[in-house]
């Protein structure tokens, strides 16, 4: 893989980590079969930054309804 489609394919993975980290998980998988070794650092930081990302908006999303409840009209 080019140095460029990497750096193409990590901007994608970015941009939709934010609203899908799952769906970043899964491009970070496809990209790390074919990066070149000296990125694979990189790589190990992005799946935890990842897995992070995912694990807290698990979180926002079950405390979500008991904000919802504690609000008061």
């Amino acid at each position: 893989m080019k140095y460029k489609d990497l750096l193409v394919k990590l901007n994608h993975l970015v941009k939709v980590s934010d609203l899908f980290p799952d769906e970043a998980l899964q491009l970070l998988q496809d990209i790390d079969i074919e990066a070149p070794n000296e990125f694979k650092p990189l790589l190990i930081a992005l799946k935890e930054y990842l897995e992070l990302k995912k694990s807290n908006i698990l979180i926002f999303l079950k405390n979500l309804p008991d904000d919802l409840k504690d609000k008061t009209i």
